[in-house]
């Protein structure tokens, strides 16, 4: 994502369903965004579906089970180091499996930052798919739209 080869190639760029923010420096997120900008066409369009940071956080539940196909897994979802953190851990087979998912808790205002700092503008921003305006208390998503600055 950091390296794309296409220069003023695609007319969109799609990164859905919170596919950004895994990297552990802004410096590498904007080098992201700056790839997604070098691979647009000079009239391009890049769309970014991120989830609601504080939303998710403010209906953070820390301790969770869910059973699927007759397996239980366990979730732990935290708040640390400016990241959503979600421990699974489950047992399949008689093995013991664990795994940790590391988000970024990226607000509206880290976007535009991260955005001018990679030459992108925002043309729109929605807060779910049927494109509805965002809300920072109540939307689910954070659906941005940008171009080329």
């Amino acid at each position: 994502m950091r390296k794309l080869a296409y220069i003023n190639y695609f007319d969109f760029a799609l990164n859905l369903f919170t596919s950004f923010g895994y990297f552990d420096t802004e410096k590498d997120h904007v080098n992201a965004l700056k790839a997604f900008r070098k691979g647009l066409k000079t009239d391009g369009t890049l769309v970014i579906d991120y989830f609601n940071t504080q939303k998710i956080i403010k209906n953070l539940t820390n301790q969770e089970t869910k059973t699927v196909d007759g397996i239980e897994f366990h979730l732990h979802k935290f708040v640390a180091e400016g990241k959503i953190i979600k421990h699974i851990n489950f047992e399949h087979r008689l093995k013991a499996y664990a795994f940790e998912e590391r988000v970024q808790a990226f607000l509206l205002a880290d976007f535009e930052r991260m955005f001018s700092k990679s030459g992108l503008t925002i043309t729109a921003i929605f807060g779910n798919y049927a494109l509805d305006p965002f809300d920072e208390t109540k939307s689910d998503r954070l659906i941005l739209v940008c171009k080329k600055a």
